[in-house]
């Protein structure tokens, strides 16, 4: 007979809640959609189960159960690059591996740093498998020159900018991207890496990049890309978000900001941990 008290229970899972401070193995009790219960398992957890049926069970021995997952740099790549992906196709791959919501990057064709192509995307979200957040771009086409129409991004409904993939070379307009970001309280996130030493680069530089002749880009370039933009945030009082940092000196000079009470955030790709 059916449990009438819930409509589904997982058990058997490791239930992991950093927001709450949880991890245990636990089971969850739904109800109308909704986590009604979390219990840790025990001896009585079988005869609990007693009262469900076999489809209101979900076995979760040997996995991990954690809350939807967000993934903060995503490359949809619509509009423009249809061909290797789109916001259907993305939000499909990332719902299947956990993940309830993302943020799509500018750099698409055109670039989204326009109120058109912020609602285009939003358009093709509305059908998508997990929740898609647009980032804008920094400066227009995502050139460094002049910056995009930043008020109107978030009107629209951008929820930060970033010329992603392409570092703002030019401290004032840097400068200006962060008052402006403060101004309508979203981050500014960076592709941390100075142009002028990175110019030419395709690998790490390093003693393995001189032996295969390889020009290469020194982690000297990402560190100082993150100084300049820790000052910049120190100055303008902003939110800064460092994008796929992979050098031990830029962790510590982020551990330092943080610790100086600067609004800074980053995050690391799972190539560059390994």
């Amino acid at each position: 007979m059916a449990s009438k008290k819930y409509d589904l229970v997982i058990t058997g899972g490791q239930v992991i809640d950093p927001a709450l401070g949880f991890g245990s193995d636990a089971s969850i009790y739904i109800k109308d959609g909704l986590i009604a219960k979390v219990e840790k398992d025990s001896s009585k957890t079988e005869n609990q189960l007693k009262g469900f049926d076999k489809d209101q069970i979900i076995d979760a021995t040997g996995l991990i159960v954690v809350p939807g997952l967000i993934d903060v740099h995503v490359h949809l790549r619509e509009p423009g690059r249809e061909d290797a992906e789109t916001v259907l196709s993305g939000t499909q791959a990332a719902a299947a591996g956990g993940f309830t919501s993302v943020c799509c990057m500018p750099n698409t064709t055109p670039r989204i740093d326009s109120q058109e192509t912020v609602k285009f995307v939003q358009d093709r979200a509305k059908t998508a498998d997990a929740r898609v957040y647009v980032f804008g771009a920094i400066t227009k086409n995502i050139a460094g020159e002049e910056l995009a129409e930043i008020g109107d991004l978030v009107k629209m409904g951008a929820v930060a900018i970033t010329d992603d993939g392409h570092y703002v070379q030019n401290p004032e307009i840097m400068r200006r991207a962060l008052e402006y970001s403060k101004m309508f309280n979203i981050p500014v996130a960076q592709h941390a890496e100075d142009n002028y030493l990175c110019s030419g680069g395709v690998m790490n530089e390093s003693y393995q990049s001189t032996r295969l002749g390889i020009a290469g880009r020194p982690a000297a370039a990402e560190e100082i890309a993150v100084l300049r933009d820790i000052a910049l945030t120190r100055l303008t009082g902003a939110r800064l978000h460092v994008q796929h940092i992979s050098a031990k000196r830029t962790v510590q000079a982020i551990r330092a900001a943080k610790a100086e009470g600067i609004a800074i955030t980053c995050e690391a790709c799972p190539h560059h941990l390994y």
